[in-house]
């Protein structure tokens, strides 16, 4: 499998029925020496480094900020969509509230788009005080 995020190779769009790069596995868990797949159809792309990659079902984190009160959810158990949708439904778990602002942006940081940056950033206001929170991630997305 080798996803490149374009219609027919992208493991986030399509729905596991083998007309997409996404295959569904059906063993049990434990130490695997064998993986079967439900589809034998064959994959658009090979994967210039011979890897393939996993996925799990999708989370998202929704935040709606406010002077006060504002919040931010994590949302689960929805299934995979081909474009996002927000909220996008399933099981909401509220995680903060008092949320005065949030920003969750992704940079890519080489034309080949092997590499990315998550910039996190949360401002919490309660009683007139205020903290600010960042965080930045370095993404890997070697193919």
């Amino acid at each position: 499998m080798f996803s490149l995020g374009i219609p027919g190779a992208d493991v986030y769009s399509g729905d596991g029925s083998g007309t997409d790069i996404r295959r569904l596995y059906t063993g049990g868990g434990g130490s695997v020496t064998n993986i079967s797949f439900t589809s034998s159809a064959v994959l658009p792309f090979e994967s210039p480094s011979r890897r393939f990659h996993m996925v799990s079902a999708p989370v998202t984190y929704g935040c709606l900020p406010a002077v006060t009160g504002g919040t931010l959810t994590r949302y689960s158990g929805y299934g995979f969509n081909a474009t996002q949708v927000a909220p996008p439904g399933g099981i909401a778990s509220l995680l903060v509230s008092q949320a005065s602002s949030c920003s969750f942006t992704y940079t890519t940081l080489e034309v080949a788009r092997s590499a990315g940056l998550i910039s996190l950033s949360l401002r919490l206001t309660r009683e007139g005080e205020t903290i600010s929170l960042f965080r930045q991630v370095h993404v890997s997305n070697v193919p």
